[in-house]
């Protein structure tokens, strides 16, 4: 496996220097052509071009995916998409979709994110699966620096670092923050870490759930996924105003004076049961911060 897996990263990498030479001063290409190279091609989301990628892994692995901004609500940024898993009128492609994108992840496996979302060209950027969750049906996918060691220089960099509290947080985030604005790989990331539960009650609908920050970004608080915990709407509310905070101590919950867990529907006494427990700075600093 490991002489085709190589070999077919060897490929991705001609086909991607022979689209860049396509592409025009703004990074765009004609749709002709990136059907042409076979970067992407049919008319599914994902692409994994079986006839070349099957001898790497069954079913195989994918090549690109793309994005047209109305199948489905991919949320496409300037250094990542979330990408949802296919769902449509035909379940064993989807299937097999999912299975060739994993592939890719599994063997650490370049791939292509296609942007369709303008007329006769294609925007194509050089990606990897950094993540995927089945519980939110939905796969992390960053774009890359391209180089031929790149995908293994940005793999690495993903290892868990130092835990920090507080990061610089840009004044237009600010604003966006307390316009109920939410990072959404931020919400991808701790409901992966977390799982997809509330942690102060039993809600777990997916679409019912957030990703809290417990040092806040108005307060210059990190992105860090270890600065997060999965809350209902109510209980996300709840913890930003100061009415619940966690005893860094007991890892209970505990209402503001005046108040009772019960008078806010708090049904479970404290976060042990989250399958990864947060930073306990953050913990301790939104202890002495109430409002953070």
């Amino acid at each position: 496996m490991d002489g085709s897996r190589d070999q077919e990263i060897q490929r991705r990498h001609v086909l991607w220097e022979n689209l860049s030479e396509m592409c025009d001063n703004d990074g765009y290409v004609q749709t002709s052509e990136v059907r042409k190279l076979k970067v992407y091609f049919g008319g599914h989301g994902v692409f994994y071009d079986k006839e070349e990628t099957h001898k790497v892994m069954n079913p195989g692995v994918a090549v690109s995916v793309l994005h047209n901004g109305k199948s489905y609500e991919d949320d496409l940024n300037e250094d990542s998409i979330l990408y949802h898993y296919p769902v449509s009128e035909t379940p064993g492609r989807d299937k097999a979709g999912i299975a060739a994108l994993k592939n890719a992840h599994t063997l650490e496996i370049p791939l292509f994110v296609v942007d369709a979302t303008r007329k006769k060209v294609r925007k194509v950027h050089w990606s990897y699966i950094a993540d995927f969750d089945d519980d939110q049906k939905l796969f992390e996918i960053k774009f890359a620096d391209y180089s031929v060691d790149s995908l293994a220089k940005h793999i690495a960099d993903t290892t868990e670092h130092e835990f920090e509290c507080f990061e610089e947080v840009s004044a237009t985030e600010k604003r966006l923050v307390l316009s109920s604005s939410r990072d959404s790989k931020f919400k991808f990331r701790v409901r992966k870490r977390y799982g997809v539960v509330c942690s102060a009650c039993n809600i777990s609908e997916l679409e019912l759930i957030d990703a809290a920050h417990i040092v806040a970004r108005k307060s210059n608080g990190t992105n860090d996924v270890r600065n997060g915990l999965p809350l209902c709407a109510n209980h996300h509310r709840a913890l930003d105003s100061g009415m619940i905070r966690i005893n860094p101590s007991t890892l209970r919950w505990v209402a503001s004076e005046g108040l009772k867990l019960d008078d806010l529907n708090v049904t479970r006494q404290g976060i042990e049961h989250l399958r990864k427990q947060p930073a306990i700075e953050a913990l301790r600093w939104r202890w002495e911060n109430r409002k953070g």
